[in-house]
């Protein structure tokens, strides 16, 4: 595996040479210095005992000494690190934060497009699984309550858009195409709407 050689890299070799000569006798977890997915291995000499918040730290280092895909292996486990550990604490904001963007640009190039497993809606089947899955299912009062909170309750309540963000939607709508419904006619912009309500769904179906 190819490595760059920058200050990441130094700072992780020093990391990893630090632990070897004191490692930690509880609350460790077992850290691979060359991970299994960029080619490494479960040899013994290629695994060390970490410090919990050591290892989320060094996972947080490692995307930026690898290329292009191993770096990006290496920012979705970061994500998990920081999803799945309560001790986050003092560790870098910024670089918890660049791998946070670094993960949203992955997750728009994996999930745009033809990408997204969704890709043109679910299948007829996937539909009537999913139909008789919720056969006789019932929310719980506290679920019933949330969805219905309003006034104060309302989490928004009293809050409003930023310009910024008001802006952002009327672009992200204007630049969507308009769908007609073969069946009634009517003409709207969100896919979502017109697939239930209209297209296969229109209760004129038929009718014309």
């Amino acid at each position: 595996m190819d490595f760059i050689i920058n200050d990441y890299l130094h700072e992780y070799v020093i990391s990893i040479h630090k632990a070897r000569r004191s490692p930690p006798s509880k609350n460790y977890e077992l850290h691979h210095i060359i991970p299994i997915s960029c080619g490494g291995s479960n040899d013994p000499h290629n695994i060390i005992a970490l410090p919990i918040i050591e290892h989320i730290r060094l996972h947080l280092i490692l995307p930026y000494f690898l290329k292009e895909d191993h770096k990006n292996k290496m920012i979705w486990a970061a994500m998990q690190m920081i999803n799945t550990r309560e001790q986050t604490e003092n560790l870098d904001e910024a670089l918890i934060t660049k791998t946070k963007q670094n993960h949203k640009e992955l997750m728009r190039t994996r999930m745009f497009g033809e990408n997204n497993p969704n890709w043109g809606g679910h299948s007829t089947e996937a539909k009537r699984k999913m139909s008789v899955a919720h056969i006789g299912m019932k929310y719980t009062d506290d679920v019933n309550k949330k969805k219905g909170r309003r006034g104060k309750e309302n989490g928004f309540y009293g809050r409003s858009h930023t310009k910024r963000t008001i802006e952002k939607i009327k672009q992200t709508l204007a630049n969507k195409p308009n769908i007609t419904c073969p069946h009634c006619g009517f003409t709207n912009n969100s896919i979502g709407n017109m697939r239930r309500y209209h297209l296969d769904n229109c209760k004129r179906k038929g009718k014309i």
